[in-house]
């Protein structure tokens, strides 16, 4: 995308959170997203009204002409982490500038291993647990046979994938049909599944195990698994144009599903559910509350129900504001979904700007769309000028309701998941005039707000990645020291991770962990709180225009040091010590930094019909050393601070390929900075891994 002349220039901080595997499908020329929300009569210009410069352009530079330039010069060096990175810039004692990348990476790190260690110890189980419920209920019920054997081929494939194992049948399935299920699922090919009597479009490469789920066999399994009960739709009904036809034997296996439900399995159902709600996000589909308060509305049941009572009965349950599955446009669907997965505001924002959504066949969204309506990052909206243009008016308008729907008053959304307050908190990293036009220069320029979009992107692709299977889709004897430092000088971001750590806190109170398990991770949260409330109070003084006193520069100089002097001082990085090493939960991934890339959209066919199968892919590669000149009291003195950031990039696939975290680092991880970053890299750099600082 080729950059355009205007950006907002006042900018909020460095934030980066991991942002994890986004998998929305793109919507083909056929496709149409069902039951869409009424927009808003009043749309609000979020775009910036002032503060405008021109965006860098050019090549980019040696360091020392960006930093005339700009203020601001990006990859001069890289590192393997940002401890080690961090600990260089101690070792070489140079004033130090702590970046909000840093502090989220230890955030984002340790939010994957909580999950792992959430999924191995309690969702895991209780899986496992739910399936042999049913199964064995299903075994002993009566009733409709053929209701019996299309249960018994969903049960048993989610079984035998959550198994790694063929499992057999227990109520008169076909055992060559579950292993074909089964093989499609594992190999992860194929794109149509027939089920229920009937076929439908499933994109089983949506099954293959990415992110931290490529770490062991019984993380594999779990993600096909739940993938499997995710994805799969019992279409109770579909209607053409508002004319609706029931389907008898899907109702009736709905149906005979939720009268598997024991007191135990509806246990093991509510964890899982439950703890998807709280990390992550409300459902999207219909499953066991839904179908129960539409069954009320049946007084003669589903059998002695005409197709009219039961869709009146069902669709206000069953509205899915981003699709599981392709669906034809003027199509719409009525579904129950086991474990659907979870509505997230950033996909549905994808889903909203792309064919079959609009009436212009744009088949693939950019990350900028995320930026600028959900992130309220004005140069975004700049930046998506020749979107603009290239989709006209439709695409405007629907860019704008989604920004502006996404300020609406939501609280049970915004601040019900860690997900949602994940996204607030990067938000807070946004440029605003009015908060920050009394900061120093280079902080309130045009470039330096693009510096901010690459922290907010890098966090957002960790965040994706993170939850890649719930978010429904649409990574010697001298002494050391810091002589100075100062802080991304935004104390609402520092304030809100305080808040996003202390509500991560009080989820470990409600989500299902064994009592030992509990108080290391409930100490970690409050350690992230205390750095981040730190954090915020030098900011403030920032703000202030007060520079840091003695007890500042001395918390600054424990960040990778154990006595905040001489630890390690001829080579700390193999034991890394200080409060920024204790924001790992894993202390073994302080010291290198694994790449992340996960897919977020998927645009099966081209604005021309043809089946290309583009997959779009974020990631993030080993962070890169940032100087800045920052000119305090008005230009009356300037100081060069060195830090680190996210290296951001973004790339396109074809033929459903899909990357996992280990071909992306066995490729190396290349750094490939968008078009709105590269002016502001030095020229030269190598952008894959190099050996940076050891």
């Amino acid at each position: 995308m080729s950059r355009l002349s205007k950006v907002a220039l006042s900018s909020a901080v460095t934030a980066a959170v991991g942002i994890a595997g986004w998998a929305l499908w793109a919507h083909s020329h056929r496709n149409r997203v069902i039951l869409p929300e009424d927009p808003p009569a009043h749309v609000e210009d979020h775009s910036a009204a002032e503060h405008v410069e021109d965006l860098p352009t050019g090549p980019g530079g040696t360091e020392s002409q960006l930093l005339a330039k700009y203020g601001i010069a990006i990859g001069g060096r890289s590192a393997r982490s940002f401890h080690r990175g961090y600990a260089d810039l101690f070792h070489r004692h140079e004033p130090v500038y702590v970046t909000a990348d840093a502090i989220l990476e230890g955030w984002q790190s340790s939010y994957d291993d909580i999950l792992a260690r959430v999924e191995y110890r309690a969702l895991i189980p209780a899986l496992e647990r739910l399936l042999d419920a049913l199964r064995s209920e299903l075994a002993r019920a009566a009733g409709d046979e053929e209701a019996r054997r299309d249960l018994d081929t969903y049960l048993t494939v989610a079984a035998s994938l959550a198994s790694g194992k063929p499992i057999a049948p227990v109520a008169g399935a076909d055992p060559r049909a579950i292993a074909e299920i089964v093989e499609n699922a594992t190999s992860a090919q194929g794109s149509g599944l027939a089920l229920f009597g009937g076929g439908m479009s499933f994109d089983f490469t949506m099954l293959k195990p990415r992110g931290h789920y490529t770490r062991s066999p019984e993380l594999q399994q779990y993600f096909r698994a739940m993938s499997w009960l995710g994805r799969v739709e019992f279409r109770i009904a579909e209607g053409n144009d508002g004319d609706w036809t029931v389907n008898r034997r899907v109702a009736r296996a709905v149906g005979l599903l939720r009268r598997l439900f024991t007191p135990d399995a509806q246990v093991q159902w509510r964890t899982l559910d439950s703890t998807q709600e709280a990390l992550v996000g409300p459902p999207d589909s219909m499953s066991l509350p839904g179908f129960d308060a539409g069954m009320k509305t049946l007084a003669g049941g589903l059998e002695g129900a005409s197709d009219a009572d039961v869709v009146r009965a069902f669709l206000p349950h069953a509205r899915q504001r981003i699709s599981t599955q392709i669906v034809e446009r003027g199509h719409a669907i009525l579904a129950f979904v086991t474990l659907g997965q979870r509505y997230v505001y950033d996909s549905h924002v994808f889903s909203e700007l792309t064919f079959g959504k609009l009436r212009t066949t744009r088949m693939m969204p950019t990350p900028l769309d995320v930026a600028a309506a959900v992130l309220h990052h004005p140069g975004a909206r700049t930046l998506l000028e020749d979107e603009v243009q290239r989709y006209g008016a439709e695409y405007q308008r629907a860019l704008a309701v989604m920004t502006t729907q996404s300020d609406a008053p939501n609280p049970a959304l915004w601040q019900g998941s860690l997900y949602h307050r994940w996204l607030g908190t990067l938000r807070e990293l946004s440029p605003q005039p009015t908060r920050d036009g009394g900061l120093p220069a280079p902080l309130t320029s045009g470039a330096w707000g693009m510096r901010l979009l690459n922290t907010q992107l890098a966090s957002w692709a960790e965040l994706r990645h993170a939850n890649i299977l719930y978010a429904k889709q649409s990574v010697t004897g001298i002494i050391c020291e810091y002589p100075n430092g100062y802080v991304d000088p935004y104390p609402s971001f520092w304030a809100a991770l305080e808040e996003l750590a202390r509500k991560g806190g009080a989820a470990m109170e409600t989500l299902p962990l064994v009592l030992g398990d509990r108080a290391p991770l409930q100490e970690y949260f409050q350690h992230v709180a205390g750095v981040a409330g730190r954090l915020r109070e030098m900011a403030e003084k920032e703000r202030r225009n007060e520079p840091l006193d003695k007890r500042d520069v001395e918390y600054l100089n424990y960040m990778v040091s154990i006595d905040g002097k001489h630890a390690g001082c001829g080579g700390p990085y193999e034991e890394p010590g200080g409060w920024y090493a204790d924001l790992y939960m894993n202390k073994k991934e302080v010291l290198d930094f694994k790449p992340v890339i996960a897919d977020v959209h998927t645009e099966p066919v081209d604005e021309l019909g043809r089946n290309v199968g583009r997959v779009l892919h974020v990631a993030v590669s080993p962070p890169r050393e940032i100087a800045i000149t920052i000119r305090h009291d008005g230009g009356a003195h300037t100081q060069t601070y060195r830090g680190y950031v996210s290296a951001y990039s973004e790339r396109i696939t074809e033929n459903y390929d899909r990357y996992t975290d280990e071909r992306w680092a066995s490729e190396g991880a290349p750094w490939t900075p968008p078009a709105w970053l590269a002016p502001l890299t030095v020229s030269g750099t190598a952008f894959t891994p190099d050996a940076g600082p050891r």
